[in-house]
């Protein structure tokens, strides 16, 4: 992305358009043949990516080839900017356990047919596909956080929406917003590309799948409890928890703003 100025959105999409065809199948193959075949399934599109990766080029190709020195990753734990940004995102992006361990669920006891079930995921993912294809041109020269703080705000919206218990027709419009996720990934991305050294991007995503990994464990752990005892009011816990993130990420823009610290760090040759 740095490297050859190229669009991280735009890329991404493709993940997102064979999300989406194989939510919409998927949805039809179990209504017709039965929920059994779900994991024949998934080891079929297993295979896809496993029949691919032999041809990857190296990523070292597009970056820095000068390998990282041992134990220089410590530099991205010390960049505390960088590790808010991580940690407050995260926090935005692990609010979804909720909704991903429960939705479907109360869906089908609703008596929802897999198939609408799946159409409603894949309105999301349509949403997240067109986030994706605009929202590295619409955010500019801007700060990649200011799409991280406006794709929150929309999070916190579907949440609350959500605590209503919607219909199945309502459904839809708040699917929209799900895209808003996916906003918020792009921007994270964008992030880790102007703060961390290109030798050393990688392991900053790393970090960041460690600790969002950990988060979404956490709530997921939690929704069964929080469900119990709320119902769907427990999506204003998902959106306490949003809130908190957008405000560590505004304090951190401030900061930015500010120039207490600076946003872009002067990139410094591996050893």
């Amino acid at each position: 992305m740095r490297v050859r100025g190229l669009d991280f959105g735009r890329m991404r999409v493709w993940g997102s358009l064979a999300h989406i065809s194989a939510n919409v199948v998927g949805g039809e193959i179990i209504d017709h043949a039965g929920i059994h075949l779900v994991p024949w399934m998934t080891v079929a599109l297993l295979l896809v990516p496993l029949a691919v990766i032999p041809f990857l080029p190296a990523d070292r190709r597009f970056g820095d080839p000068a390998p990282p020195v041992r134990g220089e990753w410590t530099r991205l734990v010390k960049d505390r900017p960088l590790m808010v940004v991580l940690f407050a995102t995260s926090l935005i992006l692990g609010s979804q356990g909720l909704f991903g361990a429960f939705a479907a669920i109360e869906w089908t006891a609703k008596g929802f047919p897999s198939v609408y079930i799946a159409a409603l995921n894949g309105v999301g993912i349509g949403a997240e596909i067109l986030i994706l294809w605009v929202c590295q041109r619409m955010l500019g020269k801007r700060s990649p956080l200011v799409l991280i703080l406006v794709m929150a705000g929309l999070t916190v919206i579907r949440w609350l929406l959500m605590t209503l218990d919607p219909g199945p027709v309502a459904l839809i419009p708040i699917q929209i917003l799900q895209g808003c996720g996916m906003g918020e990934v792009a921007g994270l991305m964008l992030f880790i590309a102007q703060r961390a050294p290109a030798h050393l991007m990688a392991t900053a995503q790393g970090l960041y799948a460690v600790i969002l990994g950990v988060i979404a464990a956490l709530v997921v752990a939690a929704s069964g409890f929080l469900w119990q005892a709320l119902g769907p009011r427990a999506y204003l816990v998902m959106a306490l928890i949003t809130v908190i993130g957008m405000v560590m990420v505004a304090i951190q823009l401030a900061a930015f703003r500010r120039g207490r610290v600076a946003e872009v760090v002067p990139e410094i040759p591996a050893s």
